[in-house]
């Protein structure tokens, strides 16, 4: 039940490197998207074309004993956009299973349905910087829960003796399955934007047409724009000839 996607928004890595897996040859990049459905399967029911929706950027063997236990986020035949040599979602359309995709309610834009992802009880570190996982571990409450979602270098120096004194509670979530919720990120993170619970719009900080997508590459490995401020997310809005 696969479905044809016009990709509007993405989000995308300047360096080709999930975890320990890495890349050196030429690739289409773009992860997290959002975009808007062009066509559908005869088999897809749930969405239909013209509905705005946000993806989980990977395709899932749906056979193994990990798919088949629900925890499709350990696949290890996903073939997963931007990684391992698969080409990413940067290009107008883009074609995957109607399951992990997420239909937009019409107060959410698809600039923040390109971001939804995962949530001082409870710390979620998405960024993978060791600075952030290292704060994080400290803000956490004793007996508290922490979460690493963001992949950064495989190897991050822990403060081990703050997670012994507090007896934190670790946890890894890979992808977009169960994770650190249950059912799954997607459908819970875009009602809580709808709730007005989260607010994404505040880390887009800057935005680059697709003709400066060089400029927005370095603004991410920089980490600040070319108007000096220092750069959260960085968008490249991808507006295709007749689309408004």
């Amino acid at each position: 039940m696969d479905l044809d996607r016009r990709i509007r928004t993405v989000g995308y890595w300047y360096r080709i490197q999930a975890g320990k897996d890495a890349s050196n040859k030429p690739i289409v990049l773009g992860h997290e998207s959002a975009g808007i459905i062009t066509k559908v399967g005869s088999k897809v029911t749930t969405l239909k074309v013209g509905d705005r929706v946000a993806m989980e950027p990977g395709k899932y063997c749906l056979r193994c004993e990990f798919c088949k236990a629900g925890s499709y986020s350990q696949c290890q035949n996903v073939k997963c956009a931007a990684a391992e040599g698969v080409d990413g979602t940067l290009h107008a359309y883009y074609s995957l299973p109607a399951d992990v995709c997420y239909k937009l309610p019409d107060s959410m834009s698809l600039e923040e349905g390109a971001l939804p992802g995962r949530g001082i009880d409870l710390v979620i570190d998405c960024s993978g910087a060791p600075v952030c996982i290292q704060t994080g571990i400290f803000l956490a409450k004793r007996r508290g829960t922490y979460v690493q979602v963001g992949a950064g270098t495989p190897n991050v120096l822990v403060p081990m003796i703050t997670v012994f004194v507090k007896e934190l509670r670790i946890k890894g979530s890979l992808r977009y399955g169960p994770g650190c919720y249950g059912p799954g990120c997607y459908g819970m993170t875009i009602d809580l934007v709808h709730q007005g619970r989260v607010q994404l719009k505040p880390l887009i900080t800057h935005r680059f047409p697709f003709n400066q997508a060089d400029l927005a590459f370095k603004t991410t490995k920089d980490g600040v724009g070319p108007d000096g401020k220092l750069a959260i997310k960085t968008i490249i809005p991808r507006t295709l000839p007749g689309v408004v």
